[in-house]
């Protein structure tokens, strides 16, 4: 079953809620016309009703108003195009007068009622021929005293005027006589109508033309709704749909923005391209590992970019296969050579054709130099080994061999020449036990006993047993420091032999007036204490680099090789590194870190 988007569900509602105020507004607004158009009928109907009583009044002023005059009254009334009868019915229910002459004297079977103090009546039946009715019911009132009254003193005058002005005097009875013989003749001219003590009126409106200006309003309403309606249907529907597209775009923003700073995050160099194999995004690391800048790699082609040594770009993107983790070399435009982890793989659209694809470069620097630091461990652990057992069988012979030399020097009391090499003999055993002894600390390294020590005091005390070394050879040293250097947990004699031995090697190094730099600072992020010692001696050549670790490796004429070797081995006991940056002819830098491994101030 689909489902329906949430903001779907917000329209419906919305619409249906807009569907219903509507409906509402729009029925009360017909209720209302409705109303107004039956209050309009009822005036017009009163009206008409009033004018009926007052023009059976004025007749009835007359002296010759008779009751065809009221029946020809109502016949003139109701040729309105809107009367659809007009009847006057006695106190039983008899018709006294109807605009059809026909129906006058029958009576009607539906008794009627006026309500409280004879108020008018309105109500709506159909007929079959004329169609809906709109009937109003009064009390028909055309006499009222005061118009009799004043009728009576008309007939008075004329009575006089018709006597002659000598009977005026006559007797009350008299009076009286005529009194009653005027009304008798008042009755006589009503026709009988106003012998029926409570009359009623009746008059019905044909309602053709309301329904027509109702159907009109009804229809004018609904397409005012249904008009309402759309407009305030598209009004939600953009409001909705402005609403989806803000949020759509923040959340495509936020979302690009969280992916950028992932891509510009990652530890690995990251390309996309399109598929014409341009450059499309490269991420800082990328530019780092080739050495380029984002503005001048933007839509170049990546076989421009990225040429690499024993892989052909232009086969592997046109192929459209994947290549994971080729190991590769790079050669950045200043020539240096950066070893590289090279992962393609194509991108494809929903309809599988290739749209590009994303290039992922990991540097392989740092994990080459640990594999040769592993390499070389290894190498110092067979090394240290096998040197254990030569050293054990090499020291047995040398200790009886010097004690055999120097028994015959005892013994034959040697002079001269003999005396010469006699003592030559028992100086070159002394040096090949040394040796040996400074072999079996490389291949046995005494335990470090770590103790918080200030590295600025230990370096001061190698420096100063190789202070007259330094005098001598007219050598100009620099120290510096940073302050405030926390103190690090360290085997003092142990480091004190790792800074002697790179003392010692800087001295050989270098020539009368020469200069020692030796500055010591912290590393806050790394949490480990740096030592500089750079001399401006002849160098290591970039051959000769890479083995100065090695044992037994010199370049020395009466070195052993042990020098570095044991340094190396004892900052590693220290779970420290050494790095040697260094210039055939400009001089040797070596680069000592040390971790705190919890530090005192101090």
């Amino acid at each position: 079953m689909k489902k329906i988007y949430l903001p779907a569900y917000g329209i419906i509602t919305a619409v249906l809620t807009l569907l219903l105020v509507l409906a509402a507004v729009t029925y009360r607004n017909i209720q209302a016309e409705k109303q107004r158009l039956e209050d309009t009928l009822q005036r017009e109907g009163l009206a008409l009703i009033r004018s009926f009583e007052a023009g059976t009044r004025t007749g009835m002023m007359g002296v010759n108003w008779q009751r065809s005059q009221v029946q020809r009254l109502i016949e003139e009334m109701a040729k309105e195009s809107d009367v659809a009868y007009i009847i006057i019915l006695g106190d039983k229910g008899e018709i006294l007068a109807h605009n059809q002459p026909e129906k006058v004297g029958t009576f009607i079977q539906e008794p009627l009622k006026l309500g409280k103090e004879d108020a008018p009546i309105t109500r709506v039946h159909e007929l079959p021929d004329v169609g809906k009715i709109y009937e109003i019911i009064k009390r028909f009132n055309p006499l009222q005293f005061s118009d009799m009254t004043i009728h009576m003193s008309q007939m008075e005058k004329m009575m006089e005027r018709m006597m002659g002005a000598g009977r005026v005097g006559r007797q009350e009875e008299e009076v009286q006589e005529g009194r009653e013989i005027a009304l008798e003749r008042w009755v006589q001219w009503c026709g009988g109508i106003s012998k029926h003590q409570n009359q009623l009126i009746l008059l019905g409106l044909k309602m053709g033309t309301f329904e027509e200006v109702q159907s009109q309003n009804i229809r004018q309403a609904l397409l005012m709704a249904g008009v309402l309606l759309l407009v305030g249907s598209a009004a939600l529907y953009f409001i909705f749909v402005a609403q989806n597209y803000h949020l759509v775009n923040r959340t495509l923003s936020q979302m690009r923005t969280y992916t950028q700073n992932v891509v510009a995050s990652m530890a690995n160099g990251l390309i996309s391209l399109d598929s014409q194999g341009k450059v499309v995004t490269i991420n800082p690391q990328a530019t780092r590992i080739l050495g380029l800048e984002e503005k001048t790699v933007q839509g170049r082609d990546i076989r421009e970019v990225l040429s690499v040594e024993g892989l052909n770009l232009d086969k592997l993107l046109s192929s459209g296969r994947a290549v994971l983790e080729k190991e590769v070399t790079y050669q950045t435009h200043q020539g240096i050579k950066v070893p590289l982890s090279l992962s393609l793989t194509p991108l494809r659209d929903e309809e599988d054709q290739p749209i590009g694809a994303v290039i992922l470069l990991r540097d392989l620097r740092e994990i080459k130099e640990l594999q040769k630091q592993v390499e070389r461990s290894e190498r110092l652990a067979a090394l240290g080994r096998l040197a254990t057992g030569v050293a054990h069988e090499i020291r047995n012979p040398l200790s009886s061999i010097k004690g055999f030399i120097q028994y015959f020097q005892r013994k034959f009391h040697f002079q001269g020449e003999d005396q010469t090499y006699a003592s030559v003999m028992i100086h070159e055993v002394d040096r090949l036990n040394r040796v040996i002894s400074d072999l079996l600390d490389f291949a046995r390294p005494k335990e470090p006993h770590l103790a918080p020590h200030s590295m600025i005091e230990i370096l001061q005390h190698a420096l100063k047993l190789v202070e007259s070394d330094l005098k001598s050879r007219n050598i100009k040293t620099n120290f510096s420091s940073m302050t405030d250097l926390p103190r690090v947990q360290v085997d003092r004699d142990q480091m004190t032999q790792v800074f002697l031995n790179l003392f010692l090697n800087a001295l050989e190094a270098m020539g009368p007036g020469g200069e020692l730099t030796v500055a010591v600072g912290f590393d806050k992020d790394q949490g480990q204490v740096e030592v500089r010692v750079s001399d401006t001696g002849t160098g290591i050549s970039a051959e000769n680099l890479p083995r100065i670790f090695d044992p037994f490796f010199t370049t020395k004429k009466k070195g052993t090789g042990l020098g570095l070797a044991l340094v190396y081995r004892i900052l590693e006991a220290h779970r420290g590194e050494i790095r040697v940056e260094s210039q055939e002819g400009q001089g040797t830098t070596f680069t000592v870190q040390i971790p705190i491994n919890g530090f005192i101030h101090g």
